[in-house]
C-alpha cells in the first residue's frame, strides 16, 4: 500500500530541540491521511521495517514466534498530540511544562494480567515533536543496534518486568496499552489512547547436558580446590539459563568460601586466560592502591587536600570548594566536583570526560558544587588516579604492580590508559576471573599483610548512604547493599561495572563470588547478577 504523504521514520530522540526563547503554542496534531483515520487507538505490530508511506495492512502480523522473530517492530496511531493528552490533566500548564512532566505510560499484559507498567522516560523525544507527531513507529528489537527507547522499553519488560517469565514455553497473548501520565505533585494518568493484541509463540531453546552441568575444577596455585563443591541444581538451573540466553551476555561465575574455589564456571567463549573487561570494578583497585600509598606514606591521610597536589588558580571556575575536596570526598564519590554520571546534563559527566585530551584538566576545571551528598563520580576516581601517577615511585601502574598484583600473585593485568598516558583508574583493568577473586579475598583476609587490616574494613564498611537505592551506601571505592535469599538477607560489600560485573564479598560467609559479563548498557545487566545471587549462587551455598 503506498500514500502519496511521505511520513518519516518517527524516532523521539532523533528531533531537534526547541528553542527555550519561542514558547510552544498547544498543538492537537495533524491526521496524516485516510489510512490513519482508521487506525486510531491502535497498536499494529509487524516483522521488518516499513516506513509509513509504504505501511498497510498486508504488514500487520497478529502472531510472534519470539525465539525465531529476528525483528519486531509496532505503531501506534494516535488522534492527537502527547502533549494535548496531557493537556486534558493539567491545564494549566504550558506546553514545555508539560513535556517536561509527562509522556505514554505503557502496560504490559500477558494472557489479561498485568505484568509491567513503565511511565516513558520524559526526556524520550523533544517538546517540539511530542508537540505535533500522532503516529509513532516503535522498534522493540532486531538485530541491527538502534538507539531508541522501544528497545530499552522491550528488555526492561522482559528482564526486569516478569515478561521473559510470562511469555515462557507455549502460546500466550500479549497485549500493550498505552495511556498519558503526569508526574506534578501527584501521578496522574489519562484515558486509554492506544491499544494492540499479538498471539505470542514461545518455545524454550533446548539446552545440552554439557551447558548445564556443574564443571569439575581444575588444580591452580591460585587458590586451594574445596573438597566438597557446591549443591547441584541451583547451579545447573543458572548454567540452563546462561545457555539458553535468559541470562544474557555472561561470561564467568566463580565462587570462594574459606579462601576455596567452590566453583568456578565460564561461559560465551570465555575460560580461565580470558581477561575481563569489567569496567567501573577498576575503580575498586584505584582504592586498593591508595590504602597502600598511604601506608607508606606517599599521601598523608584520608584528610589531604586536592590543593596539596594542583595549583588550582591555574584551572577553571577556582572555588574553596572544589580546593579542599579531600581524598576521603574523592573515594567516596562525596567530592565539591560539579559531576553525576547518572545526569547527561552534570558538568562532569563521565562521557563529556573521555572525548577531551586531558582528563585531569577536565576533572580539575570543572565547577564546584555545594551540596556535599554522594554523587556518582568518574570524574573524581580519575582525578585520584593521576594524584597516585605524582605521588608514587615509579608512577601508578609500577608501583600497584610491585606493592598489590605481585603479592597477590596477579599477573595478568591489562591497564587501559588515559590520553595522557595514566593507568585509568575510573575502570577497564582487565584481568583473570581467579585474579579478580584473589582481589576479593585480599579484603575478606583482612589485607592480607598487604595493607593494613583497617585499610580492609574501612574500604567495606558504610562511609556514605546513596541517594540511588533506599539503605544502599558507598564505602572506599566499593559499594554496599543487602539481598534477599530464600528468606534470609545478606549484607555484602562488592565493586561493581557496567555490564554487571561483581566482585562480592559477604563476610558473614567467608565468600567471594566473581560475576563477568558484557551485557554493557543494558538496563538488564545489574539485575541479572542479583538474579544469580539471590536464585541460585546463596540457596547453593545453604
Amino acid at each position: 500500500m503506498y500514500r502519496f504523504l511521505l511520513f518519516p521514520l518517527l524516532l523521539l530522540t532523533a528531533c531537534t530541540e526547541q528553542s527555550p526563547s519561542l514558547p510552544l503554542e498547544l498543538s492537537r496534531g495533524e491526521i496524516i491521511d485516510d489510512f490513519h483515520q482508521g487506525q486510531i487507538g491502535q497498536i499494529r505490530f509487524f516483522n521488518d521495517w516499513v516506513n509509513y508511506e509504504d505501511f498497510g495492512p498486508e504488514d500487520f502480523i497478529t502472531t510472534l514466534h519470539l525465539n525465531e522473530a529476528t525483528e519486531f517492530n509496532a505503531r501506534m496511531f494516535l488522534d492527537k498530540t502527547i502533549t494535548s493528552y496531557l493537556h486534558d490533566l493539567a491545564p494549566e500548564m504550558t506546553v514545555e511544562e508539560l513535556c517536561a512532566a509527562g509522556s505514554f505510560q505503557f502496560t504490559f499484559l500477558v494472557d489479561g494480567q498485568e505484568t509491567y507498567v513503565y511511565n516513558l522516560q520524559t526526556g524520550a523525544g523533544s517538546c517540539d515533536y511530542k508537540n505535533e507527531a500522532t503516529v509513532f513507529g516503535i522498534p522493540w528489537f532486531g538485530e541491527k543496534e538502534q538507539d531508541h527507547w522501544g528497545r530499552f522499553l522491550w528488555v526492561k519488560f522482559m528482564k526486569l518486568g516478569g515478561g521473559e517469565a510470562a511469555l515462557s514455553q507455549g502460546v500466550h497473548n500479549l497485549t500493550i496499552e498505552v495511556r498519558p501520565y503526569l508526574q506534578a505533585e501527584d501521578l496522574k494518568t489519562g484515558p486509554l489512547i492506544a491499544r494492540g493484541s499479538i498471539r505470542v509463540v514461545a518455545q524454550l531453546p533446548e539446552v545440552s547436558p554439557t551447558d548445564v552441568a556443574v564443571h569439575p575444577i581444575a588444580a591452580t596455585d591460585r587458590f586451594p580446590v574445596a573438597a566438597e563443591p557446591l549443591r547441584g541444581e541451583p547451579v545447573k538451573t543458572m548454567n540452563a539459563k546462561i545457555a539458553r540466553g535468559q541470562f544474557s551476555n555472561i561470561t564467568s561465575v566463580v565462587v570462594l568460601k574459606n579462601g576455596e574455589i567452590l566453583l568456578e564456571e565460564y561461559f560465551n567463549g570465555a575460560d580461565r586466560g580470558t581477561l575481563h573487561d569489567t569496567r567501573s570494578v577498576g575503580k575498586s583497585f584505584a582504592g586498593a592502591v591508595t590504602g597502600l600509598a598511604l601506608k607508606d606514606g606517599h599521601l598523608k591521610d584520608v584528610n589531604q587536600p586536592i590543593s596539596d597536589f594542583y595549583d588550582l588558580s591555574k584551572f577553571a571556575n577556582p572555588s574553596p570548594l572544589k580546593s579542599g575536596t579531600t581524598i576521603h570526598q574523592l573515594l567516596t564519590m562525596t567530592s565539591g566536583l560539579d559531576s553525576n554520571d547518572s545526569r547527561p546534563d552534570s558538568p562532569g559527566q563521565e562521557e563529556k570526560m573521555y572525548v577531551t585530551d586531558d582528563w585531569a584538566k577536565f576533572v580539575l576545571d570543572l565547577p564546584a558544587r555545594k551540596d556535599s551528598g554522594w554523587s556518582y563520580c568518574s570524574a573524581g576516581t580519575v582525578l585520584l588516579g593521576d594524584i597516585l601517577q605524582q605521588t608514587l615511585p615509579g608512577g601508578l601502574e609500577a608501583y600497584a604492580e610491585k606493592e598489590l598484583f605481585t603479592p597477590l600473585g596477579i599477573t595478568d593485568q591489562k591497564w587501559q590508559y588515559t590520553p595522557t598516558g595514566v593507568g585509568n583508574t575510573a575502570g577497564s583493568l582487565k584481568m583473570s576471573a581467579l585474579s579478580l577473586a584473589a582481589f576479593g579475598q585480599l579484603y575478606l583476609d583482612g589485607g592480607k599483610g598487604i595493607f593494613p587490616a583497617d585499610w580492609a574494613t574501612i574500604s567495606l564498611q558504610p562511609q556514605v548512604a546513596r541517594n540511588d537505592e533506599k539503605g544502599g551506601h558507598y564505602g572506599y571505592l566499593f559499594w554496599h547493599d543487602a539481598i534477599e535469599s530464600e528468606g534470609t538477607t545478606y549484607t555484602y560489600a562488592h565493586a561493581s561495572g557496567n555490564g554487571g560485573n561483581k566482585i562480592v564479598m559477604i563476610e558473614e560467609l567467608n565468600v567471594v563470588i566473581i560475576i563477568t559479563a558484557t551485557a554493557y548498557n543494558k538496563p538488564y545487566a545489574h539485575w541479572q547478577a542479583g538474579q544469580i545471587l539471590s536464585e541460585h549462587l546463596l540457596p547453593a551455598l545453604r
